[in-house]
């Protein structure tokens, strides 16, 4: 039995997408360990997770916090080196599995040095993620993190690896593999199961619903100021927001700034079962992140998730996210920083709730047909079986 040793530079479990393809490699004849940190002292250092083994190692605060200058100072990186070779000390691997970024170094000389393949999954744009975040914009974060280091970081560490998983194709076609038989493309799908038909129904209060973390980036601002204009004109529309974030109450005073606050109810942190409910309940479907080169290569769960509960999506011009919903016919796309555009979008579904069926029914078929995770993990599986000599 081939054995791979997965890395993740945080605490597991929740991670879904590492989970399914744990998974995946497990159904296919895999055993599948995962090395991950505990910032709690107490903690079960080895247990089973279902079939998938995990190892776990207490990271101090101080540790923790250098990652974001894991390439100016060496502290990350030991930490990481250390433990990883600790593990390898009694277990053997065929493969080492690399999640996100920043442990792609570690991945490399624990590759070379033990005769493993690499396989360097990177869940988004690494980067362009720093650029964004808030913890690496203040005084201290700008010193320790250089966006150009972490971009030659990225191309040395690609090139070096025997395997690439991006999570879209916008990411393949940014890093120039487009044409390596070795980089393929794992989205955030998951299983498909059948369903019977939900269309809208001609209710009097027509439910637009965001789900997800409340930042900048996410484009709520937008929203807001093109629901203020849907409002002048319709008095049968609601704006439903759960979600948590550091950009929160900058959206809530501007929601109150333009006096539509009787109609955008904001829920706070929802869990996934809830999240689920009000994506049934609601008429129409929002994913309105702002363009940017970390946005246009992504791969939001909520996508598909949207699409199986057979709802019409109205989406930023992302390409990834424009892509998708262009190709499947599921949704209509805005101009990511217009909110007259997104106005006009919404205004097509209110009218006419035949469009939303339909377009609501086309991203059900899409799911089911070609953006699922049995089509996704037989490409894992492919690519491992391909580096393991097992096809």
């Amino acid at each position: 039995m081939k054995k791979v040793l997965m890395v993740l530079d945080r605490e597991f479990p929740p991670d879904i997408r590492v989970e399914k393809e744990a998974k995946a490699l497990i159904s296919s004849g895999y055993q599948v360990h995962i090395a991950c940190f505990s910032r709690e002292r107490k903690f079960t250092e080895k247990e089973l997770f279902g079939d998938i083994h995990i190892h776990r190692r207490f990271i101090s605060k101080f540790i923790f916090k250098t990652n974001v200058g894991a390439l100016k100072f060496p502290f990350y990186f030991n930490y990481w080196r250390k433990y990883i070779r600790d593990i390898l000390a009694t277990d053997k691997f065929d493969a080492i599995h690399i999640h996100d970024l920043p442990l792609a170094k570690i991945g490399i000389e624990i590759s070379t040095r033990f005769g493993l393949k690499m396989i360097l999954d990177l869940h988004e744009n690494w980067p362009a993620f720093l650029q964004v975040s808030a913890h690496t914009n203040t005084f201290l974060g700008k010193l320790l993190s250089s966006d150009s280091q972490w971009y030659e970081y990225e191309k040395t560490m690609v090139l070096k690896s025997d395997g690439v998983i991006c999570v879209v194709d916008e990411m393949k076609e940014r890093l120039n593999l487009t044409s390596n038989a070795n980089a393929i493309s794992v989205q955030n799908t998951f299983p498909f199961i059948e369903r019977g038909s939900d269309l809208n129904k001609a209710e009097s209060t027509i439910c637009f619903y965001f789900v997800g973390g409340i930042t900048p980036i996410r484009g709520l601002d937008i929203v807001v100021e093109g629901f203020s204009l849907l409002a002048e004109k319709y008095s049968n529309i609601k704006l439903i927001v759960a979600g948590d974030g550091c950009d929160l109450q900058n959206i809530k005073q501007k929601a109150e700034e333009h006096n539509i606050s009787e109609i955008v109810v904001f829920l706070g942190w929802v869990n996934q079962y809830e999240a689920l409910n009000l994506m049934q309940s609601a008429d129409i479907m929002l994913l309105p992140h702002k363009r940017h080169i970390q946005t246009d290569c992504s791969s939001p769960n909520k996508l598909y998730q949207y699409m199986y509960n057979q709802k019409p999506i109205i989406a930023s011009d992302c390409k990834s996210i424009e892509r998708v919903i262009k190709e499947t016919e599921s949704g209509l796309i805005y101009r990511y920083d217009d909110p007259e555009s997104f106005a006009e979008c919404a205004e097509k579904l209110i009218n006419d709730s035949e469009l939303r069926n339909r377009l609501g029914m086309n991203g059900y078929q899409a799911v089911k047909e070609k953006y699922n995770w049995a089509v996704d993990s037989a490409k894992l599986i492919e690519l491992y079986k391909k580096l393991l000599n097992e096809g």
